[in-house]
This record gives C-alpha cells, structure tokens and sequence, in this order.
C-alpha cells in the first residue's frame, strides 16, 4: 500500500487509521509522516488480536520471494536508515517475483472452475455484517473500477496531469 500512501500524501488526504503506526505502534493518519521516517506500514492483520502473526508470516514470505530471491531492496534493512531515521531507498528499487501453476494438471478445467463459482458465490451469498454493504472478496472492488475505467476513462488530479506533462515535454514529447 506504499502507493496508496503516497497518493494520499500528494492529494493532502490522510490515510485510514490502521495503515501506519509510529515506532510506539500508535496509529498515524498522516501519510506524508512516512516519507519522513515518523510512520511505518503495519503488518497485515493489524493486532495480535486481529491476527498479525498471520500477516507477520504472509508479509515475511512476500518479502523474501518479491525482494530477497530478486535481489531488490529489502524492507526492513537497517541500512535503508542513514543517520537521520529518514527512509532513503527509491521507489523504483522494486521486486518482481512470478511463480507460475499449472492447475490442470492436479485436476481438471471443468471442475478447477466450478470449485471457484462455488467458492466466490458462498463467499458472495453471505449475510453482510452491514446492510446495503454487500460481502465482497478481494479483487471485486478492483474488478469493478477497472470496468468503470475501460468505460469512462481514467480520471487524473490537475497536479498528477500536470506532473506527468511535465515529464513529456522533458522528453520532448506532449
């Protein structure tokens, strides 16, 4: 969620409570604290309670195939630390990791599929905790904005238009 961070820090916007913590693990709401080395990205699931050991291991596994097998920059690396407590690293120092399955292989396309419909569709079906908030799975509200944006285009803030202008006619293109 670096990402969404920083576009929160350039719109001026804060961040949900629960994004950042600072090193006494309070939340911290304002994403520009992140560039600054005052706030850090929590682990995924939160608290003890919510089940960070979870996320802890899910995060550690991402970190060592994304950053450790790629030889990108690690995390958590106390050399990305110089002296002032300030994060140095770049944003295009990033991994990439794939890892490719072949399904069919363990079983068939026809049921590989319906497994899935039945699984997202129980998943869908739930009663909502909220009424008029419908259960959804990861990657649904995703799935819908990309359809909206193939219909209506792709909305740009004036400073990101504006940022990215400027960029062409540095490369002599408009």
């Amino acid at each position: 969620p670096t990402g969404k961070v920083r576009v929160a820090a350039r719109r001026g916007e804060p961040v949900p409570a629960g994004w950042l913590e600072d090193a006494a693990g309070a939340p911290v709401t304002d994403p520009a604290a992140f560039d600054r080395g005052e706030a850090f990205l929590r682990w995924l699931g939160g608290s003890a309670r919510t089940g960070v050991h979870k996320g802890f291991g899910l995060g550690i596994a991402v970190e060592l195939l994304a950053a450790v097998v790629s030889g990108a920059a690690v995390g958590p690396a106390p050399a990305a630390l110089e002296g002032d407590g300030r994060p140095h690293g770049s944003d295009d120092d990033i991994g990439f990791f794939l890892l490719a399955i072949a399904p069919q292989v363990l079983r068939p396309d026809a049921d590989i599929a319906d497994t899935t419909r039945s699984l997202f569709g129980a998943l869908t079906d739930c009663p909502p905790v909220r009424d008029g908030e419908p259960v959804r799975y990861p990657g649904w509200w995703e799935a819908e904005l990309a359809a909206e944006r193939r219909r209506e285009g792709i909305p740009l803030p004036p400073h990101l238009y504006e940022e990215l202008t400027g960029l062409g006619l540095l490369g002599g293109r408009r």
